[in-house]
């Protein structure tokens, strides 16, 4: 009869969080324990039948239950992996947005429209300065 119930519990057992396996194994084994003295019971005394009806009507809306969750963790977890994903993309097109912005930016101030002629010498101040800064590793 354990033998059973452990082979039933590693039928059902998949890649759930830590969590919810350890809640799991907890319930099926005090299920499993109840199950065995209910069967000794019975065996012995032919009383209990109803006592194991009962039981193992709650130990398939346990399966149920288990069933569902499982379910419902994939689920969860290909819907997160899908947003991360999104979320990724949008942060990719948000880098390339500021880059573009930032030359549009630039080449305005060098055309010398609006306010941004001070930053436009500044850019190029700091372009010249890279600039030099890559020269002198190259002479070493």
């Amino acid at each position: 009869m354990s033998l059973l119930l452990l082979s039933i519990f590693l039928l059902c057992k998949t890649n759930l969080p830590p969590r919810i396996d350890k809640l799991f194994l907890t319930v099926f084994l005090k299920i499993s324990l109840s199950i065995l003295t209910l069967y000794k019971e019975f065996a012995m005394s032919g009383q209990g039948y109803e006592e194991l009806k009962i039981l193992n009507k709650k130990l398939d809306e346990l399966f149920d239950k288990y069933s569902n969750l499982k379910s419902e963790y994939a689920e969860l977890k290909n819907g997160n992996e899908a947003l991360r994903s999104k979320l990724k993309d949008r942060d990719a097109r948000l880098k390339e947005l500021e880059i573009k912005y930032e030359r549009i930016k630039l080449a305005g101030a060098l055309l010398g429209e609006g306010e941004s002629g001070a930053e436009a010498k500044r850019k190029i101040t700091e372009l010249v300065r890279e600039i030099d800064r890559c020269v002198a590793l190259l002479n070493r």
